[in-house]
């Protein structure tokens, strides 16, 4: 120690308030440095915070719209089939009014002659305005033309016991007779354009008709 007792100053130098100055000025810039360090770091870490969001967002967004779409279950619609449409309703008509109007398909013979009957010859045809009329050899009972676009035509030709009644129809309906006295014929002339019917003991001003369907007729005497 007795190296240094020379550089020993008896009488320091007593701080006075010029260097308590510069001391508070550097303390303060030392605490303004360490707040402004301390805002940096703690402004980094939200707007890190913020990114980390928003991608997880924008990853959920992405992932729900490249799904497919959510489906909502709904109750089926329970249709019921419109019977109207497909099947006429049943009912009993006389011959005539079946004639006139009934809910068959429509009779088309085309041009020409159509023979129903060779012996005695009788004869059905497609009149200019789509009628279908017949002609015989023998008395036919009137009307001898069924309107255009009748499905149901019938008509008497012959006397006393050769009388027949003839129904002519759409090659695709269903006839039946409900009459046990009758004596019928059934086939298909002129390439099945229609069905014919020729019957006996069946009296064309007191049997009925009834149209059970749209291809389907039930005739009683």
């Amino acid at each position: 120690m007795k190296f240094f007792d020379e550089l020993h100053d008896p009488n320091p130098p007593e701080p006075g308030l010029h260097e308590f100055a510069i001391v508070a000025e550097r303390a303060r810039g030392i605490r303004q440095q360490r707040v402004t360090w301390a805002t940096r770091a703690a402004s980094l870490v939200i707007v890190a915070g913020a990114a980390i969001a928003v991608y997880q967002v924008s990853g959920q967004n992405d992932s729900s719209t490249s799904g497919p779409p959510p489906t909502t279950l709904q109750p089926s619609a329970t249709t019921t089939p419109d019977m109207a449409s497909s099947v006429a309703t049943a009912s009993t008509v006389s011959l005539a009014a079946a004639q006139s109007a009934s809910a068959l398909p429509p009779i088309a013979l085309g041009p020409g002659l159509l023979t129903i009957s060779d012996d005695p010859l009788v004869e059905i045809f497609e009149a200019t305005d789509g009628s279908t009329c017949a002609q015989a050899e023998v008395t036919l009972s009137a009307p001898t033309c069924a309107p255009a676009g009748a499905g149901f035509v019938v008509f008497e030709f012959g006397d006393g016991e050769a009388r027949r009644l003839a129904v002519i129809v759409d090659p695709t309906v269903d006839v039946s007779f409900d009459a046990p006295d009758a004596t019928c014929t059934h086939w298909f002339p002129g390439f099945a354009v229609v069905q014919v019917w020729l019957c006996a003991g069946v009296d064309a001003d007191t049997a009925t008709v009834e149209v059970q369907a749209a291809d389907r007729i039930v005739v009683r005497p």
